[in-house]
C-alpha cells in the first residue's frame, strides 16, 4: 500500500505537493488540473527527480494505471491485442494451492518483518558499538597528537583510520614504554634534516621531440588541384587568403566580401578546393597544437615546483628555465602561423638539448639524496620501531575499552547469526512459493474467458457494432465489425474509449502473461468515462464502484485505489455509499486537484467536498488560490444559477445600491441573468490583479446582502460557522 506520494517539479506542479493516501482515494479536478501527471507518477515516480511514491516495507504490488496512454498503448494495432489469461472455473486443485501459497507467502512476509525489525535493531547496537569505540580511539588521539604528530601522519585526521590501525595493533606488554620515555626518543629522532626523500623523476622529451620534427610543419599544404579554381590559386599561391575570404561569405549578404559583386554559383568551386584532405592536415595541426600546448605546460609546471624545491638559488637552473620557455613559447607562435596559413613553411626549435642539460642536473640532485638517503637509513628503522613502540602505548591505554567492545560485538553478531539465517530461508522459501504459484496458474489459464465475458457486456448494453475475437497470433484478440472484418481505426472515440475500460477492467482479475494472475494490486484509474454517453457512463461507474467493493473487502488482490476525475456526475456516482458500512469511511479520503498561474495543488478534505456543480462553484470561490483570471465567472455563474431558481426579478435594483468601479463591477457581474452571456461586455473596462480580486468578492457579497440573501450567502461560504467558533 501506498503511505506518501510527493509532487515536485513536474508539470505544472512546480512547488511541492505531499499527501498520504488512504485505502480509497477519489480525485476531483478539471481538465489540465494536473490529474493524469499524478497517475503517470503514480505509475513511474522513478522517472522524475523529485518526485516519490513510499510504499509499505513489504508491499510488492503492481501498479494497474488507466489513462490516456493506456488507451493509446491498447490501440495501437487493434488486431493485435494482448489476450487476457484469467483462471478458468474448472481449477479447483490448483486454485486451492494457489490460495494455500499466498497464505504461506503471507505469514512468511508477516514474520520476515518481524526479524527485519529485530535485524535493524541489532544492527544499530552494532552501530552504536562502533560509534563508541571510535570516540574513545580519538579521544586518546587527541591526548598524544599533538606531542607525536610526525610519528602519527596518516592517522590523525580520520577517526576511522586511527580506530582501524589501533584494532591492527597487537599489544606487546613486555615492551611498553613509559610517555617519558616516548617523548625523549620522538625528539632525538624526529629532526627535520633527517628526513629521507624521495628521488625526482628526469623530464620525458619524447613527445615534445616527435612534435617538434612533424614533417606536416615543413609540408606545403594546399587545396584539391582537379577543381577549377586551383591553377589560379597556384599561380597566385594565395590559397591562405582566399580561405581567409571564404569566412566572411556567412555575413556578406551573398555579395562577395571583396568586389561587392552578386555571388555566382561559381563560388561553390572556391569551397570545393578545400577539400576533406587539406581540412584534415589542417586538424591534425589544430591537434598537435593542443598537444603541445599541453605538454610544454605541464613541463612548466613541473619544473617551477622542481626549482622552488630544490634549486631556489640556483642561477644557471633560473637560466636553463628561461631559455626553455622562450623555446616553447616560439613555437607555439610557429605553429600559430601554421595554423593560419596552412601553405607556409614553418620552423620549430628543438627543445631537447635544454631539456637534457636539466635533467642532467636533476639526476646529479638526485644522486646527492642517494648518498644522504644511505646516511639516514639507520635513523628510519629506529623511527619505525619508535612508530611500533607508540601504537603499543595508545592500544595499551585503550586495552579495556577494547576488550569490552569486542565482546559486546561478538555479542551481536551471535544473535544476528539465527535472524539473519531465519530470514534468509523465508525469503528462499518465499520464492520457492511464488513459483508453485506460476507454475499453477500456467496449468489453468486462458484468454477466451475474458473474451466472451467483455463481448457479453458489448452486446448487453447494445454495442452491436464489434466484437473481440481471437487473433492471427496465439494470444492476442482483435476487434472485428459483425461481417469479420478488423475495425482498423473506424471505432469512434467514446466506443475505443469504453471497450479500453472494459479491457482494463478484465486485466485487474487476470494478466498479459500466463502468470501473476493472482498478483497483489494498486488500481489508478483516471478520467475512464471521456467521450461516453450516459449509459456508458453508469456502466462504467458500476464497475468501478465494485472495484472498490473488492478492495473494501480484500477481494481480487486489490490493495488501493486511486480514481481521478473531472466529471462531477461520474464522481458522485463511484462515491455515492448507499448502503455501505459507514466504517468504511475511515478508509476513504477526499481531494481536489486545482491550477492556479498553471501552478497545481492537492487539497485533501475529510469528507466528499464535491456535491452538486452549484456546490463546486462555491467551493472554488471559497480555496484561497482560485485564479484571479477564473474567479470572476464563477461568481457570475453563481448569479445566474442561483437568481433565475428562485425566480427574483429584482436584481437589477442592486446595481443602484453602488457607485463608482463597484457599480461597474454589480452590473457586469449581474448582467448574464438577462442574456445569458459569459462574457464581459465589451463596452466594460475591468483589470484584472489581487486587488480587484478582492473588489469583486466584496461586491459579490454585497448583492445577496442587498437583495436579503444574505443568509444562503453565509451558508454558502461557511461563514455562520466562522463567526460563531
Amino acid at each position: 500500500m501506498i503511505n506518501k506520494v510527493v509532487m515536485d517539479n513536474v508539470a505544472t506542479f512546480k512547488n511541492r505537493e505531499e499527501f498520504s493516501p488512504s485505502l480509497i482515494n477519489y480525485f476531483y479536478g478539471f481538465n489540465g488540473s494536473g490529474k493524469t501527471t499524478l497517475s503517470n507518477v503514480l505509475l513511474n515516480s522513478q522517472n522524475y527527480n523529485k518526485c516519490s511514491v513510499e510504499k509499505d516495507i513489504d508491499d510488492t504490488s503492481e501498479m494497474v494505471v488507466y489513462n490516456k496512454s493506456f488507451v493509446e498503448d491498447l490501440f495501437s494495432d487493434s488486431s493485435r491485442l494482448k489476450g487476457i489469461f484469467t483462471l478458468g472455473k474448472d481449477s479447483g486443485e490448483a486454485l486451492e494451492i494457489i490460495d494455500k501459497s499466498k497464505k504461506e507467502i503471507d505469514i512468511l512476509k508477516k514474520e520476515n518483518i518481524g526479524l527485519k525489525t529485530n535485524i535493524d535493531k541489532k544492527a544499530q547496537e552494532k552501530t552504536t558499538f562502533e560509534n563508541d569505540m571510535k570516540e574513545k580511539c580519538w579521544n586518546q588521539k587527541l591526548k598524544v597528537a599533538d606531542t607525536f604528530s610526525q610519528a602519527l601522519s596518516g592517522f590523525v585526521s580520520s577517526k576511522d583510520k586511527f580506530k582501524n590501525k589501533c584494532f591492527e595493533i597487537t599489544l606487546n606488554t613486555n615492551n611498553l614504554k613509559s610517555i617519558q620515555d616516548l617523548e625523549n626518543d620522538y625528539k632525538l629522532l624526529f629532526d627535520k634534516e633527517l628526513i629521507e626523500q624521495q628521488e625526482l623523476n628526469t623530464l620525458n622529451t619524447n613527445e615534445l621531440s616527435k612534435i617538434e620534427t612533424n614533417e606536416i610543419f615543413n609540408e606545403v599544404i594546399k587545396g584539391n588541384e582537379n577543381t577549377t579554381v586551383a591553377e589560379l590559386i597556384d599561380k597566385l599561391n594565395n590559397s591562405d587568403w582566399v580561405k581567409q575570404g571564404l569566412t566572411y561569405l556567412e555575413k556578406s549578404d551573398n555579395k562577395c566580401p571583396f568586389c561587392q559583386n552578386k555571388l555566382t554559383d561559381d563560388i561553390k568551386h572556391l569551397s570545393e578546393y578545400f577539400n576533406k584532405e587539406y581540412k584534415e592536415k589542417c586538424s591534425k595541426i589544430e591537434s598537435v597544437k593542443e598537444q603541445y600546448e599541453n605538454l610544454s605546460t605541464n613541463m612548466i609546471n613541473n619544473l617551477s615546483s622542481i626549482i622552488e624545491e630544490y634549486f631556489k638559488d640556483d642561477k644557471e637552473m633560473e637560466l636553463l628555465d628561461e631559455q626553455i620557455k622562450t623555446v616553447f613559447l616560439n613555437n607555439k607562435k610557429n605553429i600559430e602561423v601554421k595554423i593560419a596559413t596552412p601553405s607556409n613553411k614553418v620552423l620549430l626549435e628543438i627543445s631537447d638539448e635544454i631539456i637534457q642539460k636539466i635533467n642532467i642536473k636533476i639526476v646529479n640532485l638526485n644522486q646527492k639524496i642517494k648518498d644522504d638517503n644511505k646516511k639516514i637509513s639507520n635513523i628510519v628503522k629506529e623511527k619505525e620501531k619508535f612508530k611500533s613502540d607508540l601504537w603499543n602505548y595508545i592500544v595499551n591505554e585503550l586495552d579495556k575499552d577494547i576488550s569490552v567492545y569486542k565482546v559486546n560485538i561478538s555479542s551481536v553478531e551471535k544473535a544476528l547469526i539465527p535472524m539473519n539465517t531465519k530470514y534468509s530461508e523465508n525469503e528462499k522459501k518465499i520464492n520457492e512459493l511464488n513459483e508453485i504459484i506460476r507454475e499453477n496458474e500456467k496449468k489453468i489459464t486462458g484468454i477466451t474467458e475474458s473474451l466472451n465475458e467483455i463481448n457479453k457486456v458489448l452486446s448487453s448494453f447494445g454495442y452491436d457494432g464489434f466484437k473481440l475475437k481471437e487473433g492471427n497470433i496465439q494470444g492476442t484478440y482483435k476487434i472485428i465489425r459483425p461481417d469479420g472484418t478488423d475495425v482498423g481505426a473506424t471505432l469512434s472515440e467514446g466506443e475505443y474509449r469504453f471497450i479500453s475500460f472494459l479491457y482494463y477492467y478484465y486485466l485487474i482479475s487476470g494478466s498479459n502473461e500466463t502468470s501473476g494472475i493472482t498478483r497483489d494490486k494498486i488500481l489508478v484509474i483516471d478520467d475512464p468515462i471521456s467521450s461516453l454517453d450516459s449509459n456508458s457512463l453508469f456502466i462504467v461507474s458500476t464497475l468501478v464502484k465494485k472495484l472498490i467493493n473488492e478492495c473494501f473487502n480484500n477481494e481480487n488482490g486489490i490493495k488501493q485505489i486511486f480514481i481521478l476525475t473531472h466529471n462531477v456526475y461520474f464522481y458522485k456516482e463511484v462515491v455515492y455509499r448507499g448502503s455501505r458500512d459507514n466504517k468504511k469511511e475511515t478508509k476513504e479520503k477526499y481531494f481536489v486537484i486545482s491550477k492556479k498561474n498553471e501552478i497545481s495543488s492537492i487539497k485533501e478534505y475529510d469528507k466528499n467536498p464535491v456535491e452538486t456543480t452549484y456546490q463546486l462553484l462555491w467551493e472554488e470561490l471559497k480555496d484561497d488560490k482560485i485564479n484571479k483570471n477564473t474567479c470572476f465567472n464563477t461568481m457570475r455563474r453563481i448569479l445566474e444559477y442561483y437568481f433565475n431558481i428562485i425566480g427574483k426579478k429584482d436584481y437589477e435594483k442592486a446595481i443602484d445600491d453602488f457607485d463608482g468601479i463597484d457599480k461597474i463591477i454589480c452590473k457586469s457581474l449581474i448582467s448574464c441573468i438577462n442574456d445569458s452571456s459569459h462574457y464581459i461586455n465589451e463596452e466594460l473596462s475591468v483589470v484584472f490583479d489581487e486587488d480587484m480580486v478582492d473588489r469583486y468578492k466584496s461586491v459579490f457579497k454585497r448583492i445577496f446582502e442587498n437583495l436579503g440573501h444574505i443568509e444562503h450567502y453565509n451558508m454558502m461560504m461557511n461563514e455562520e460557522e466562522m463567526n460563531n467558533g
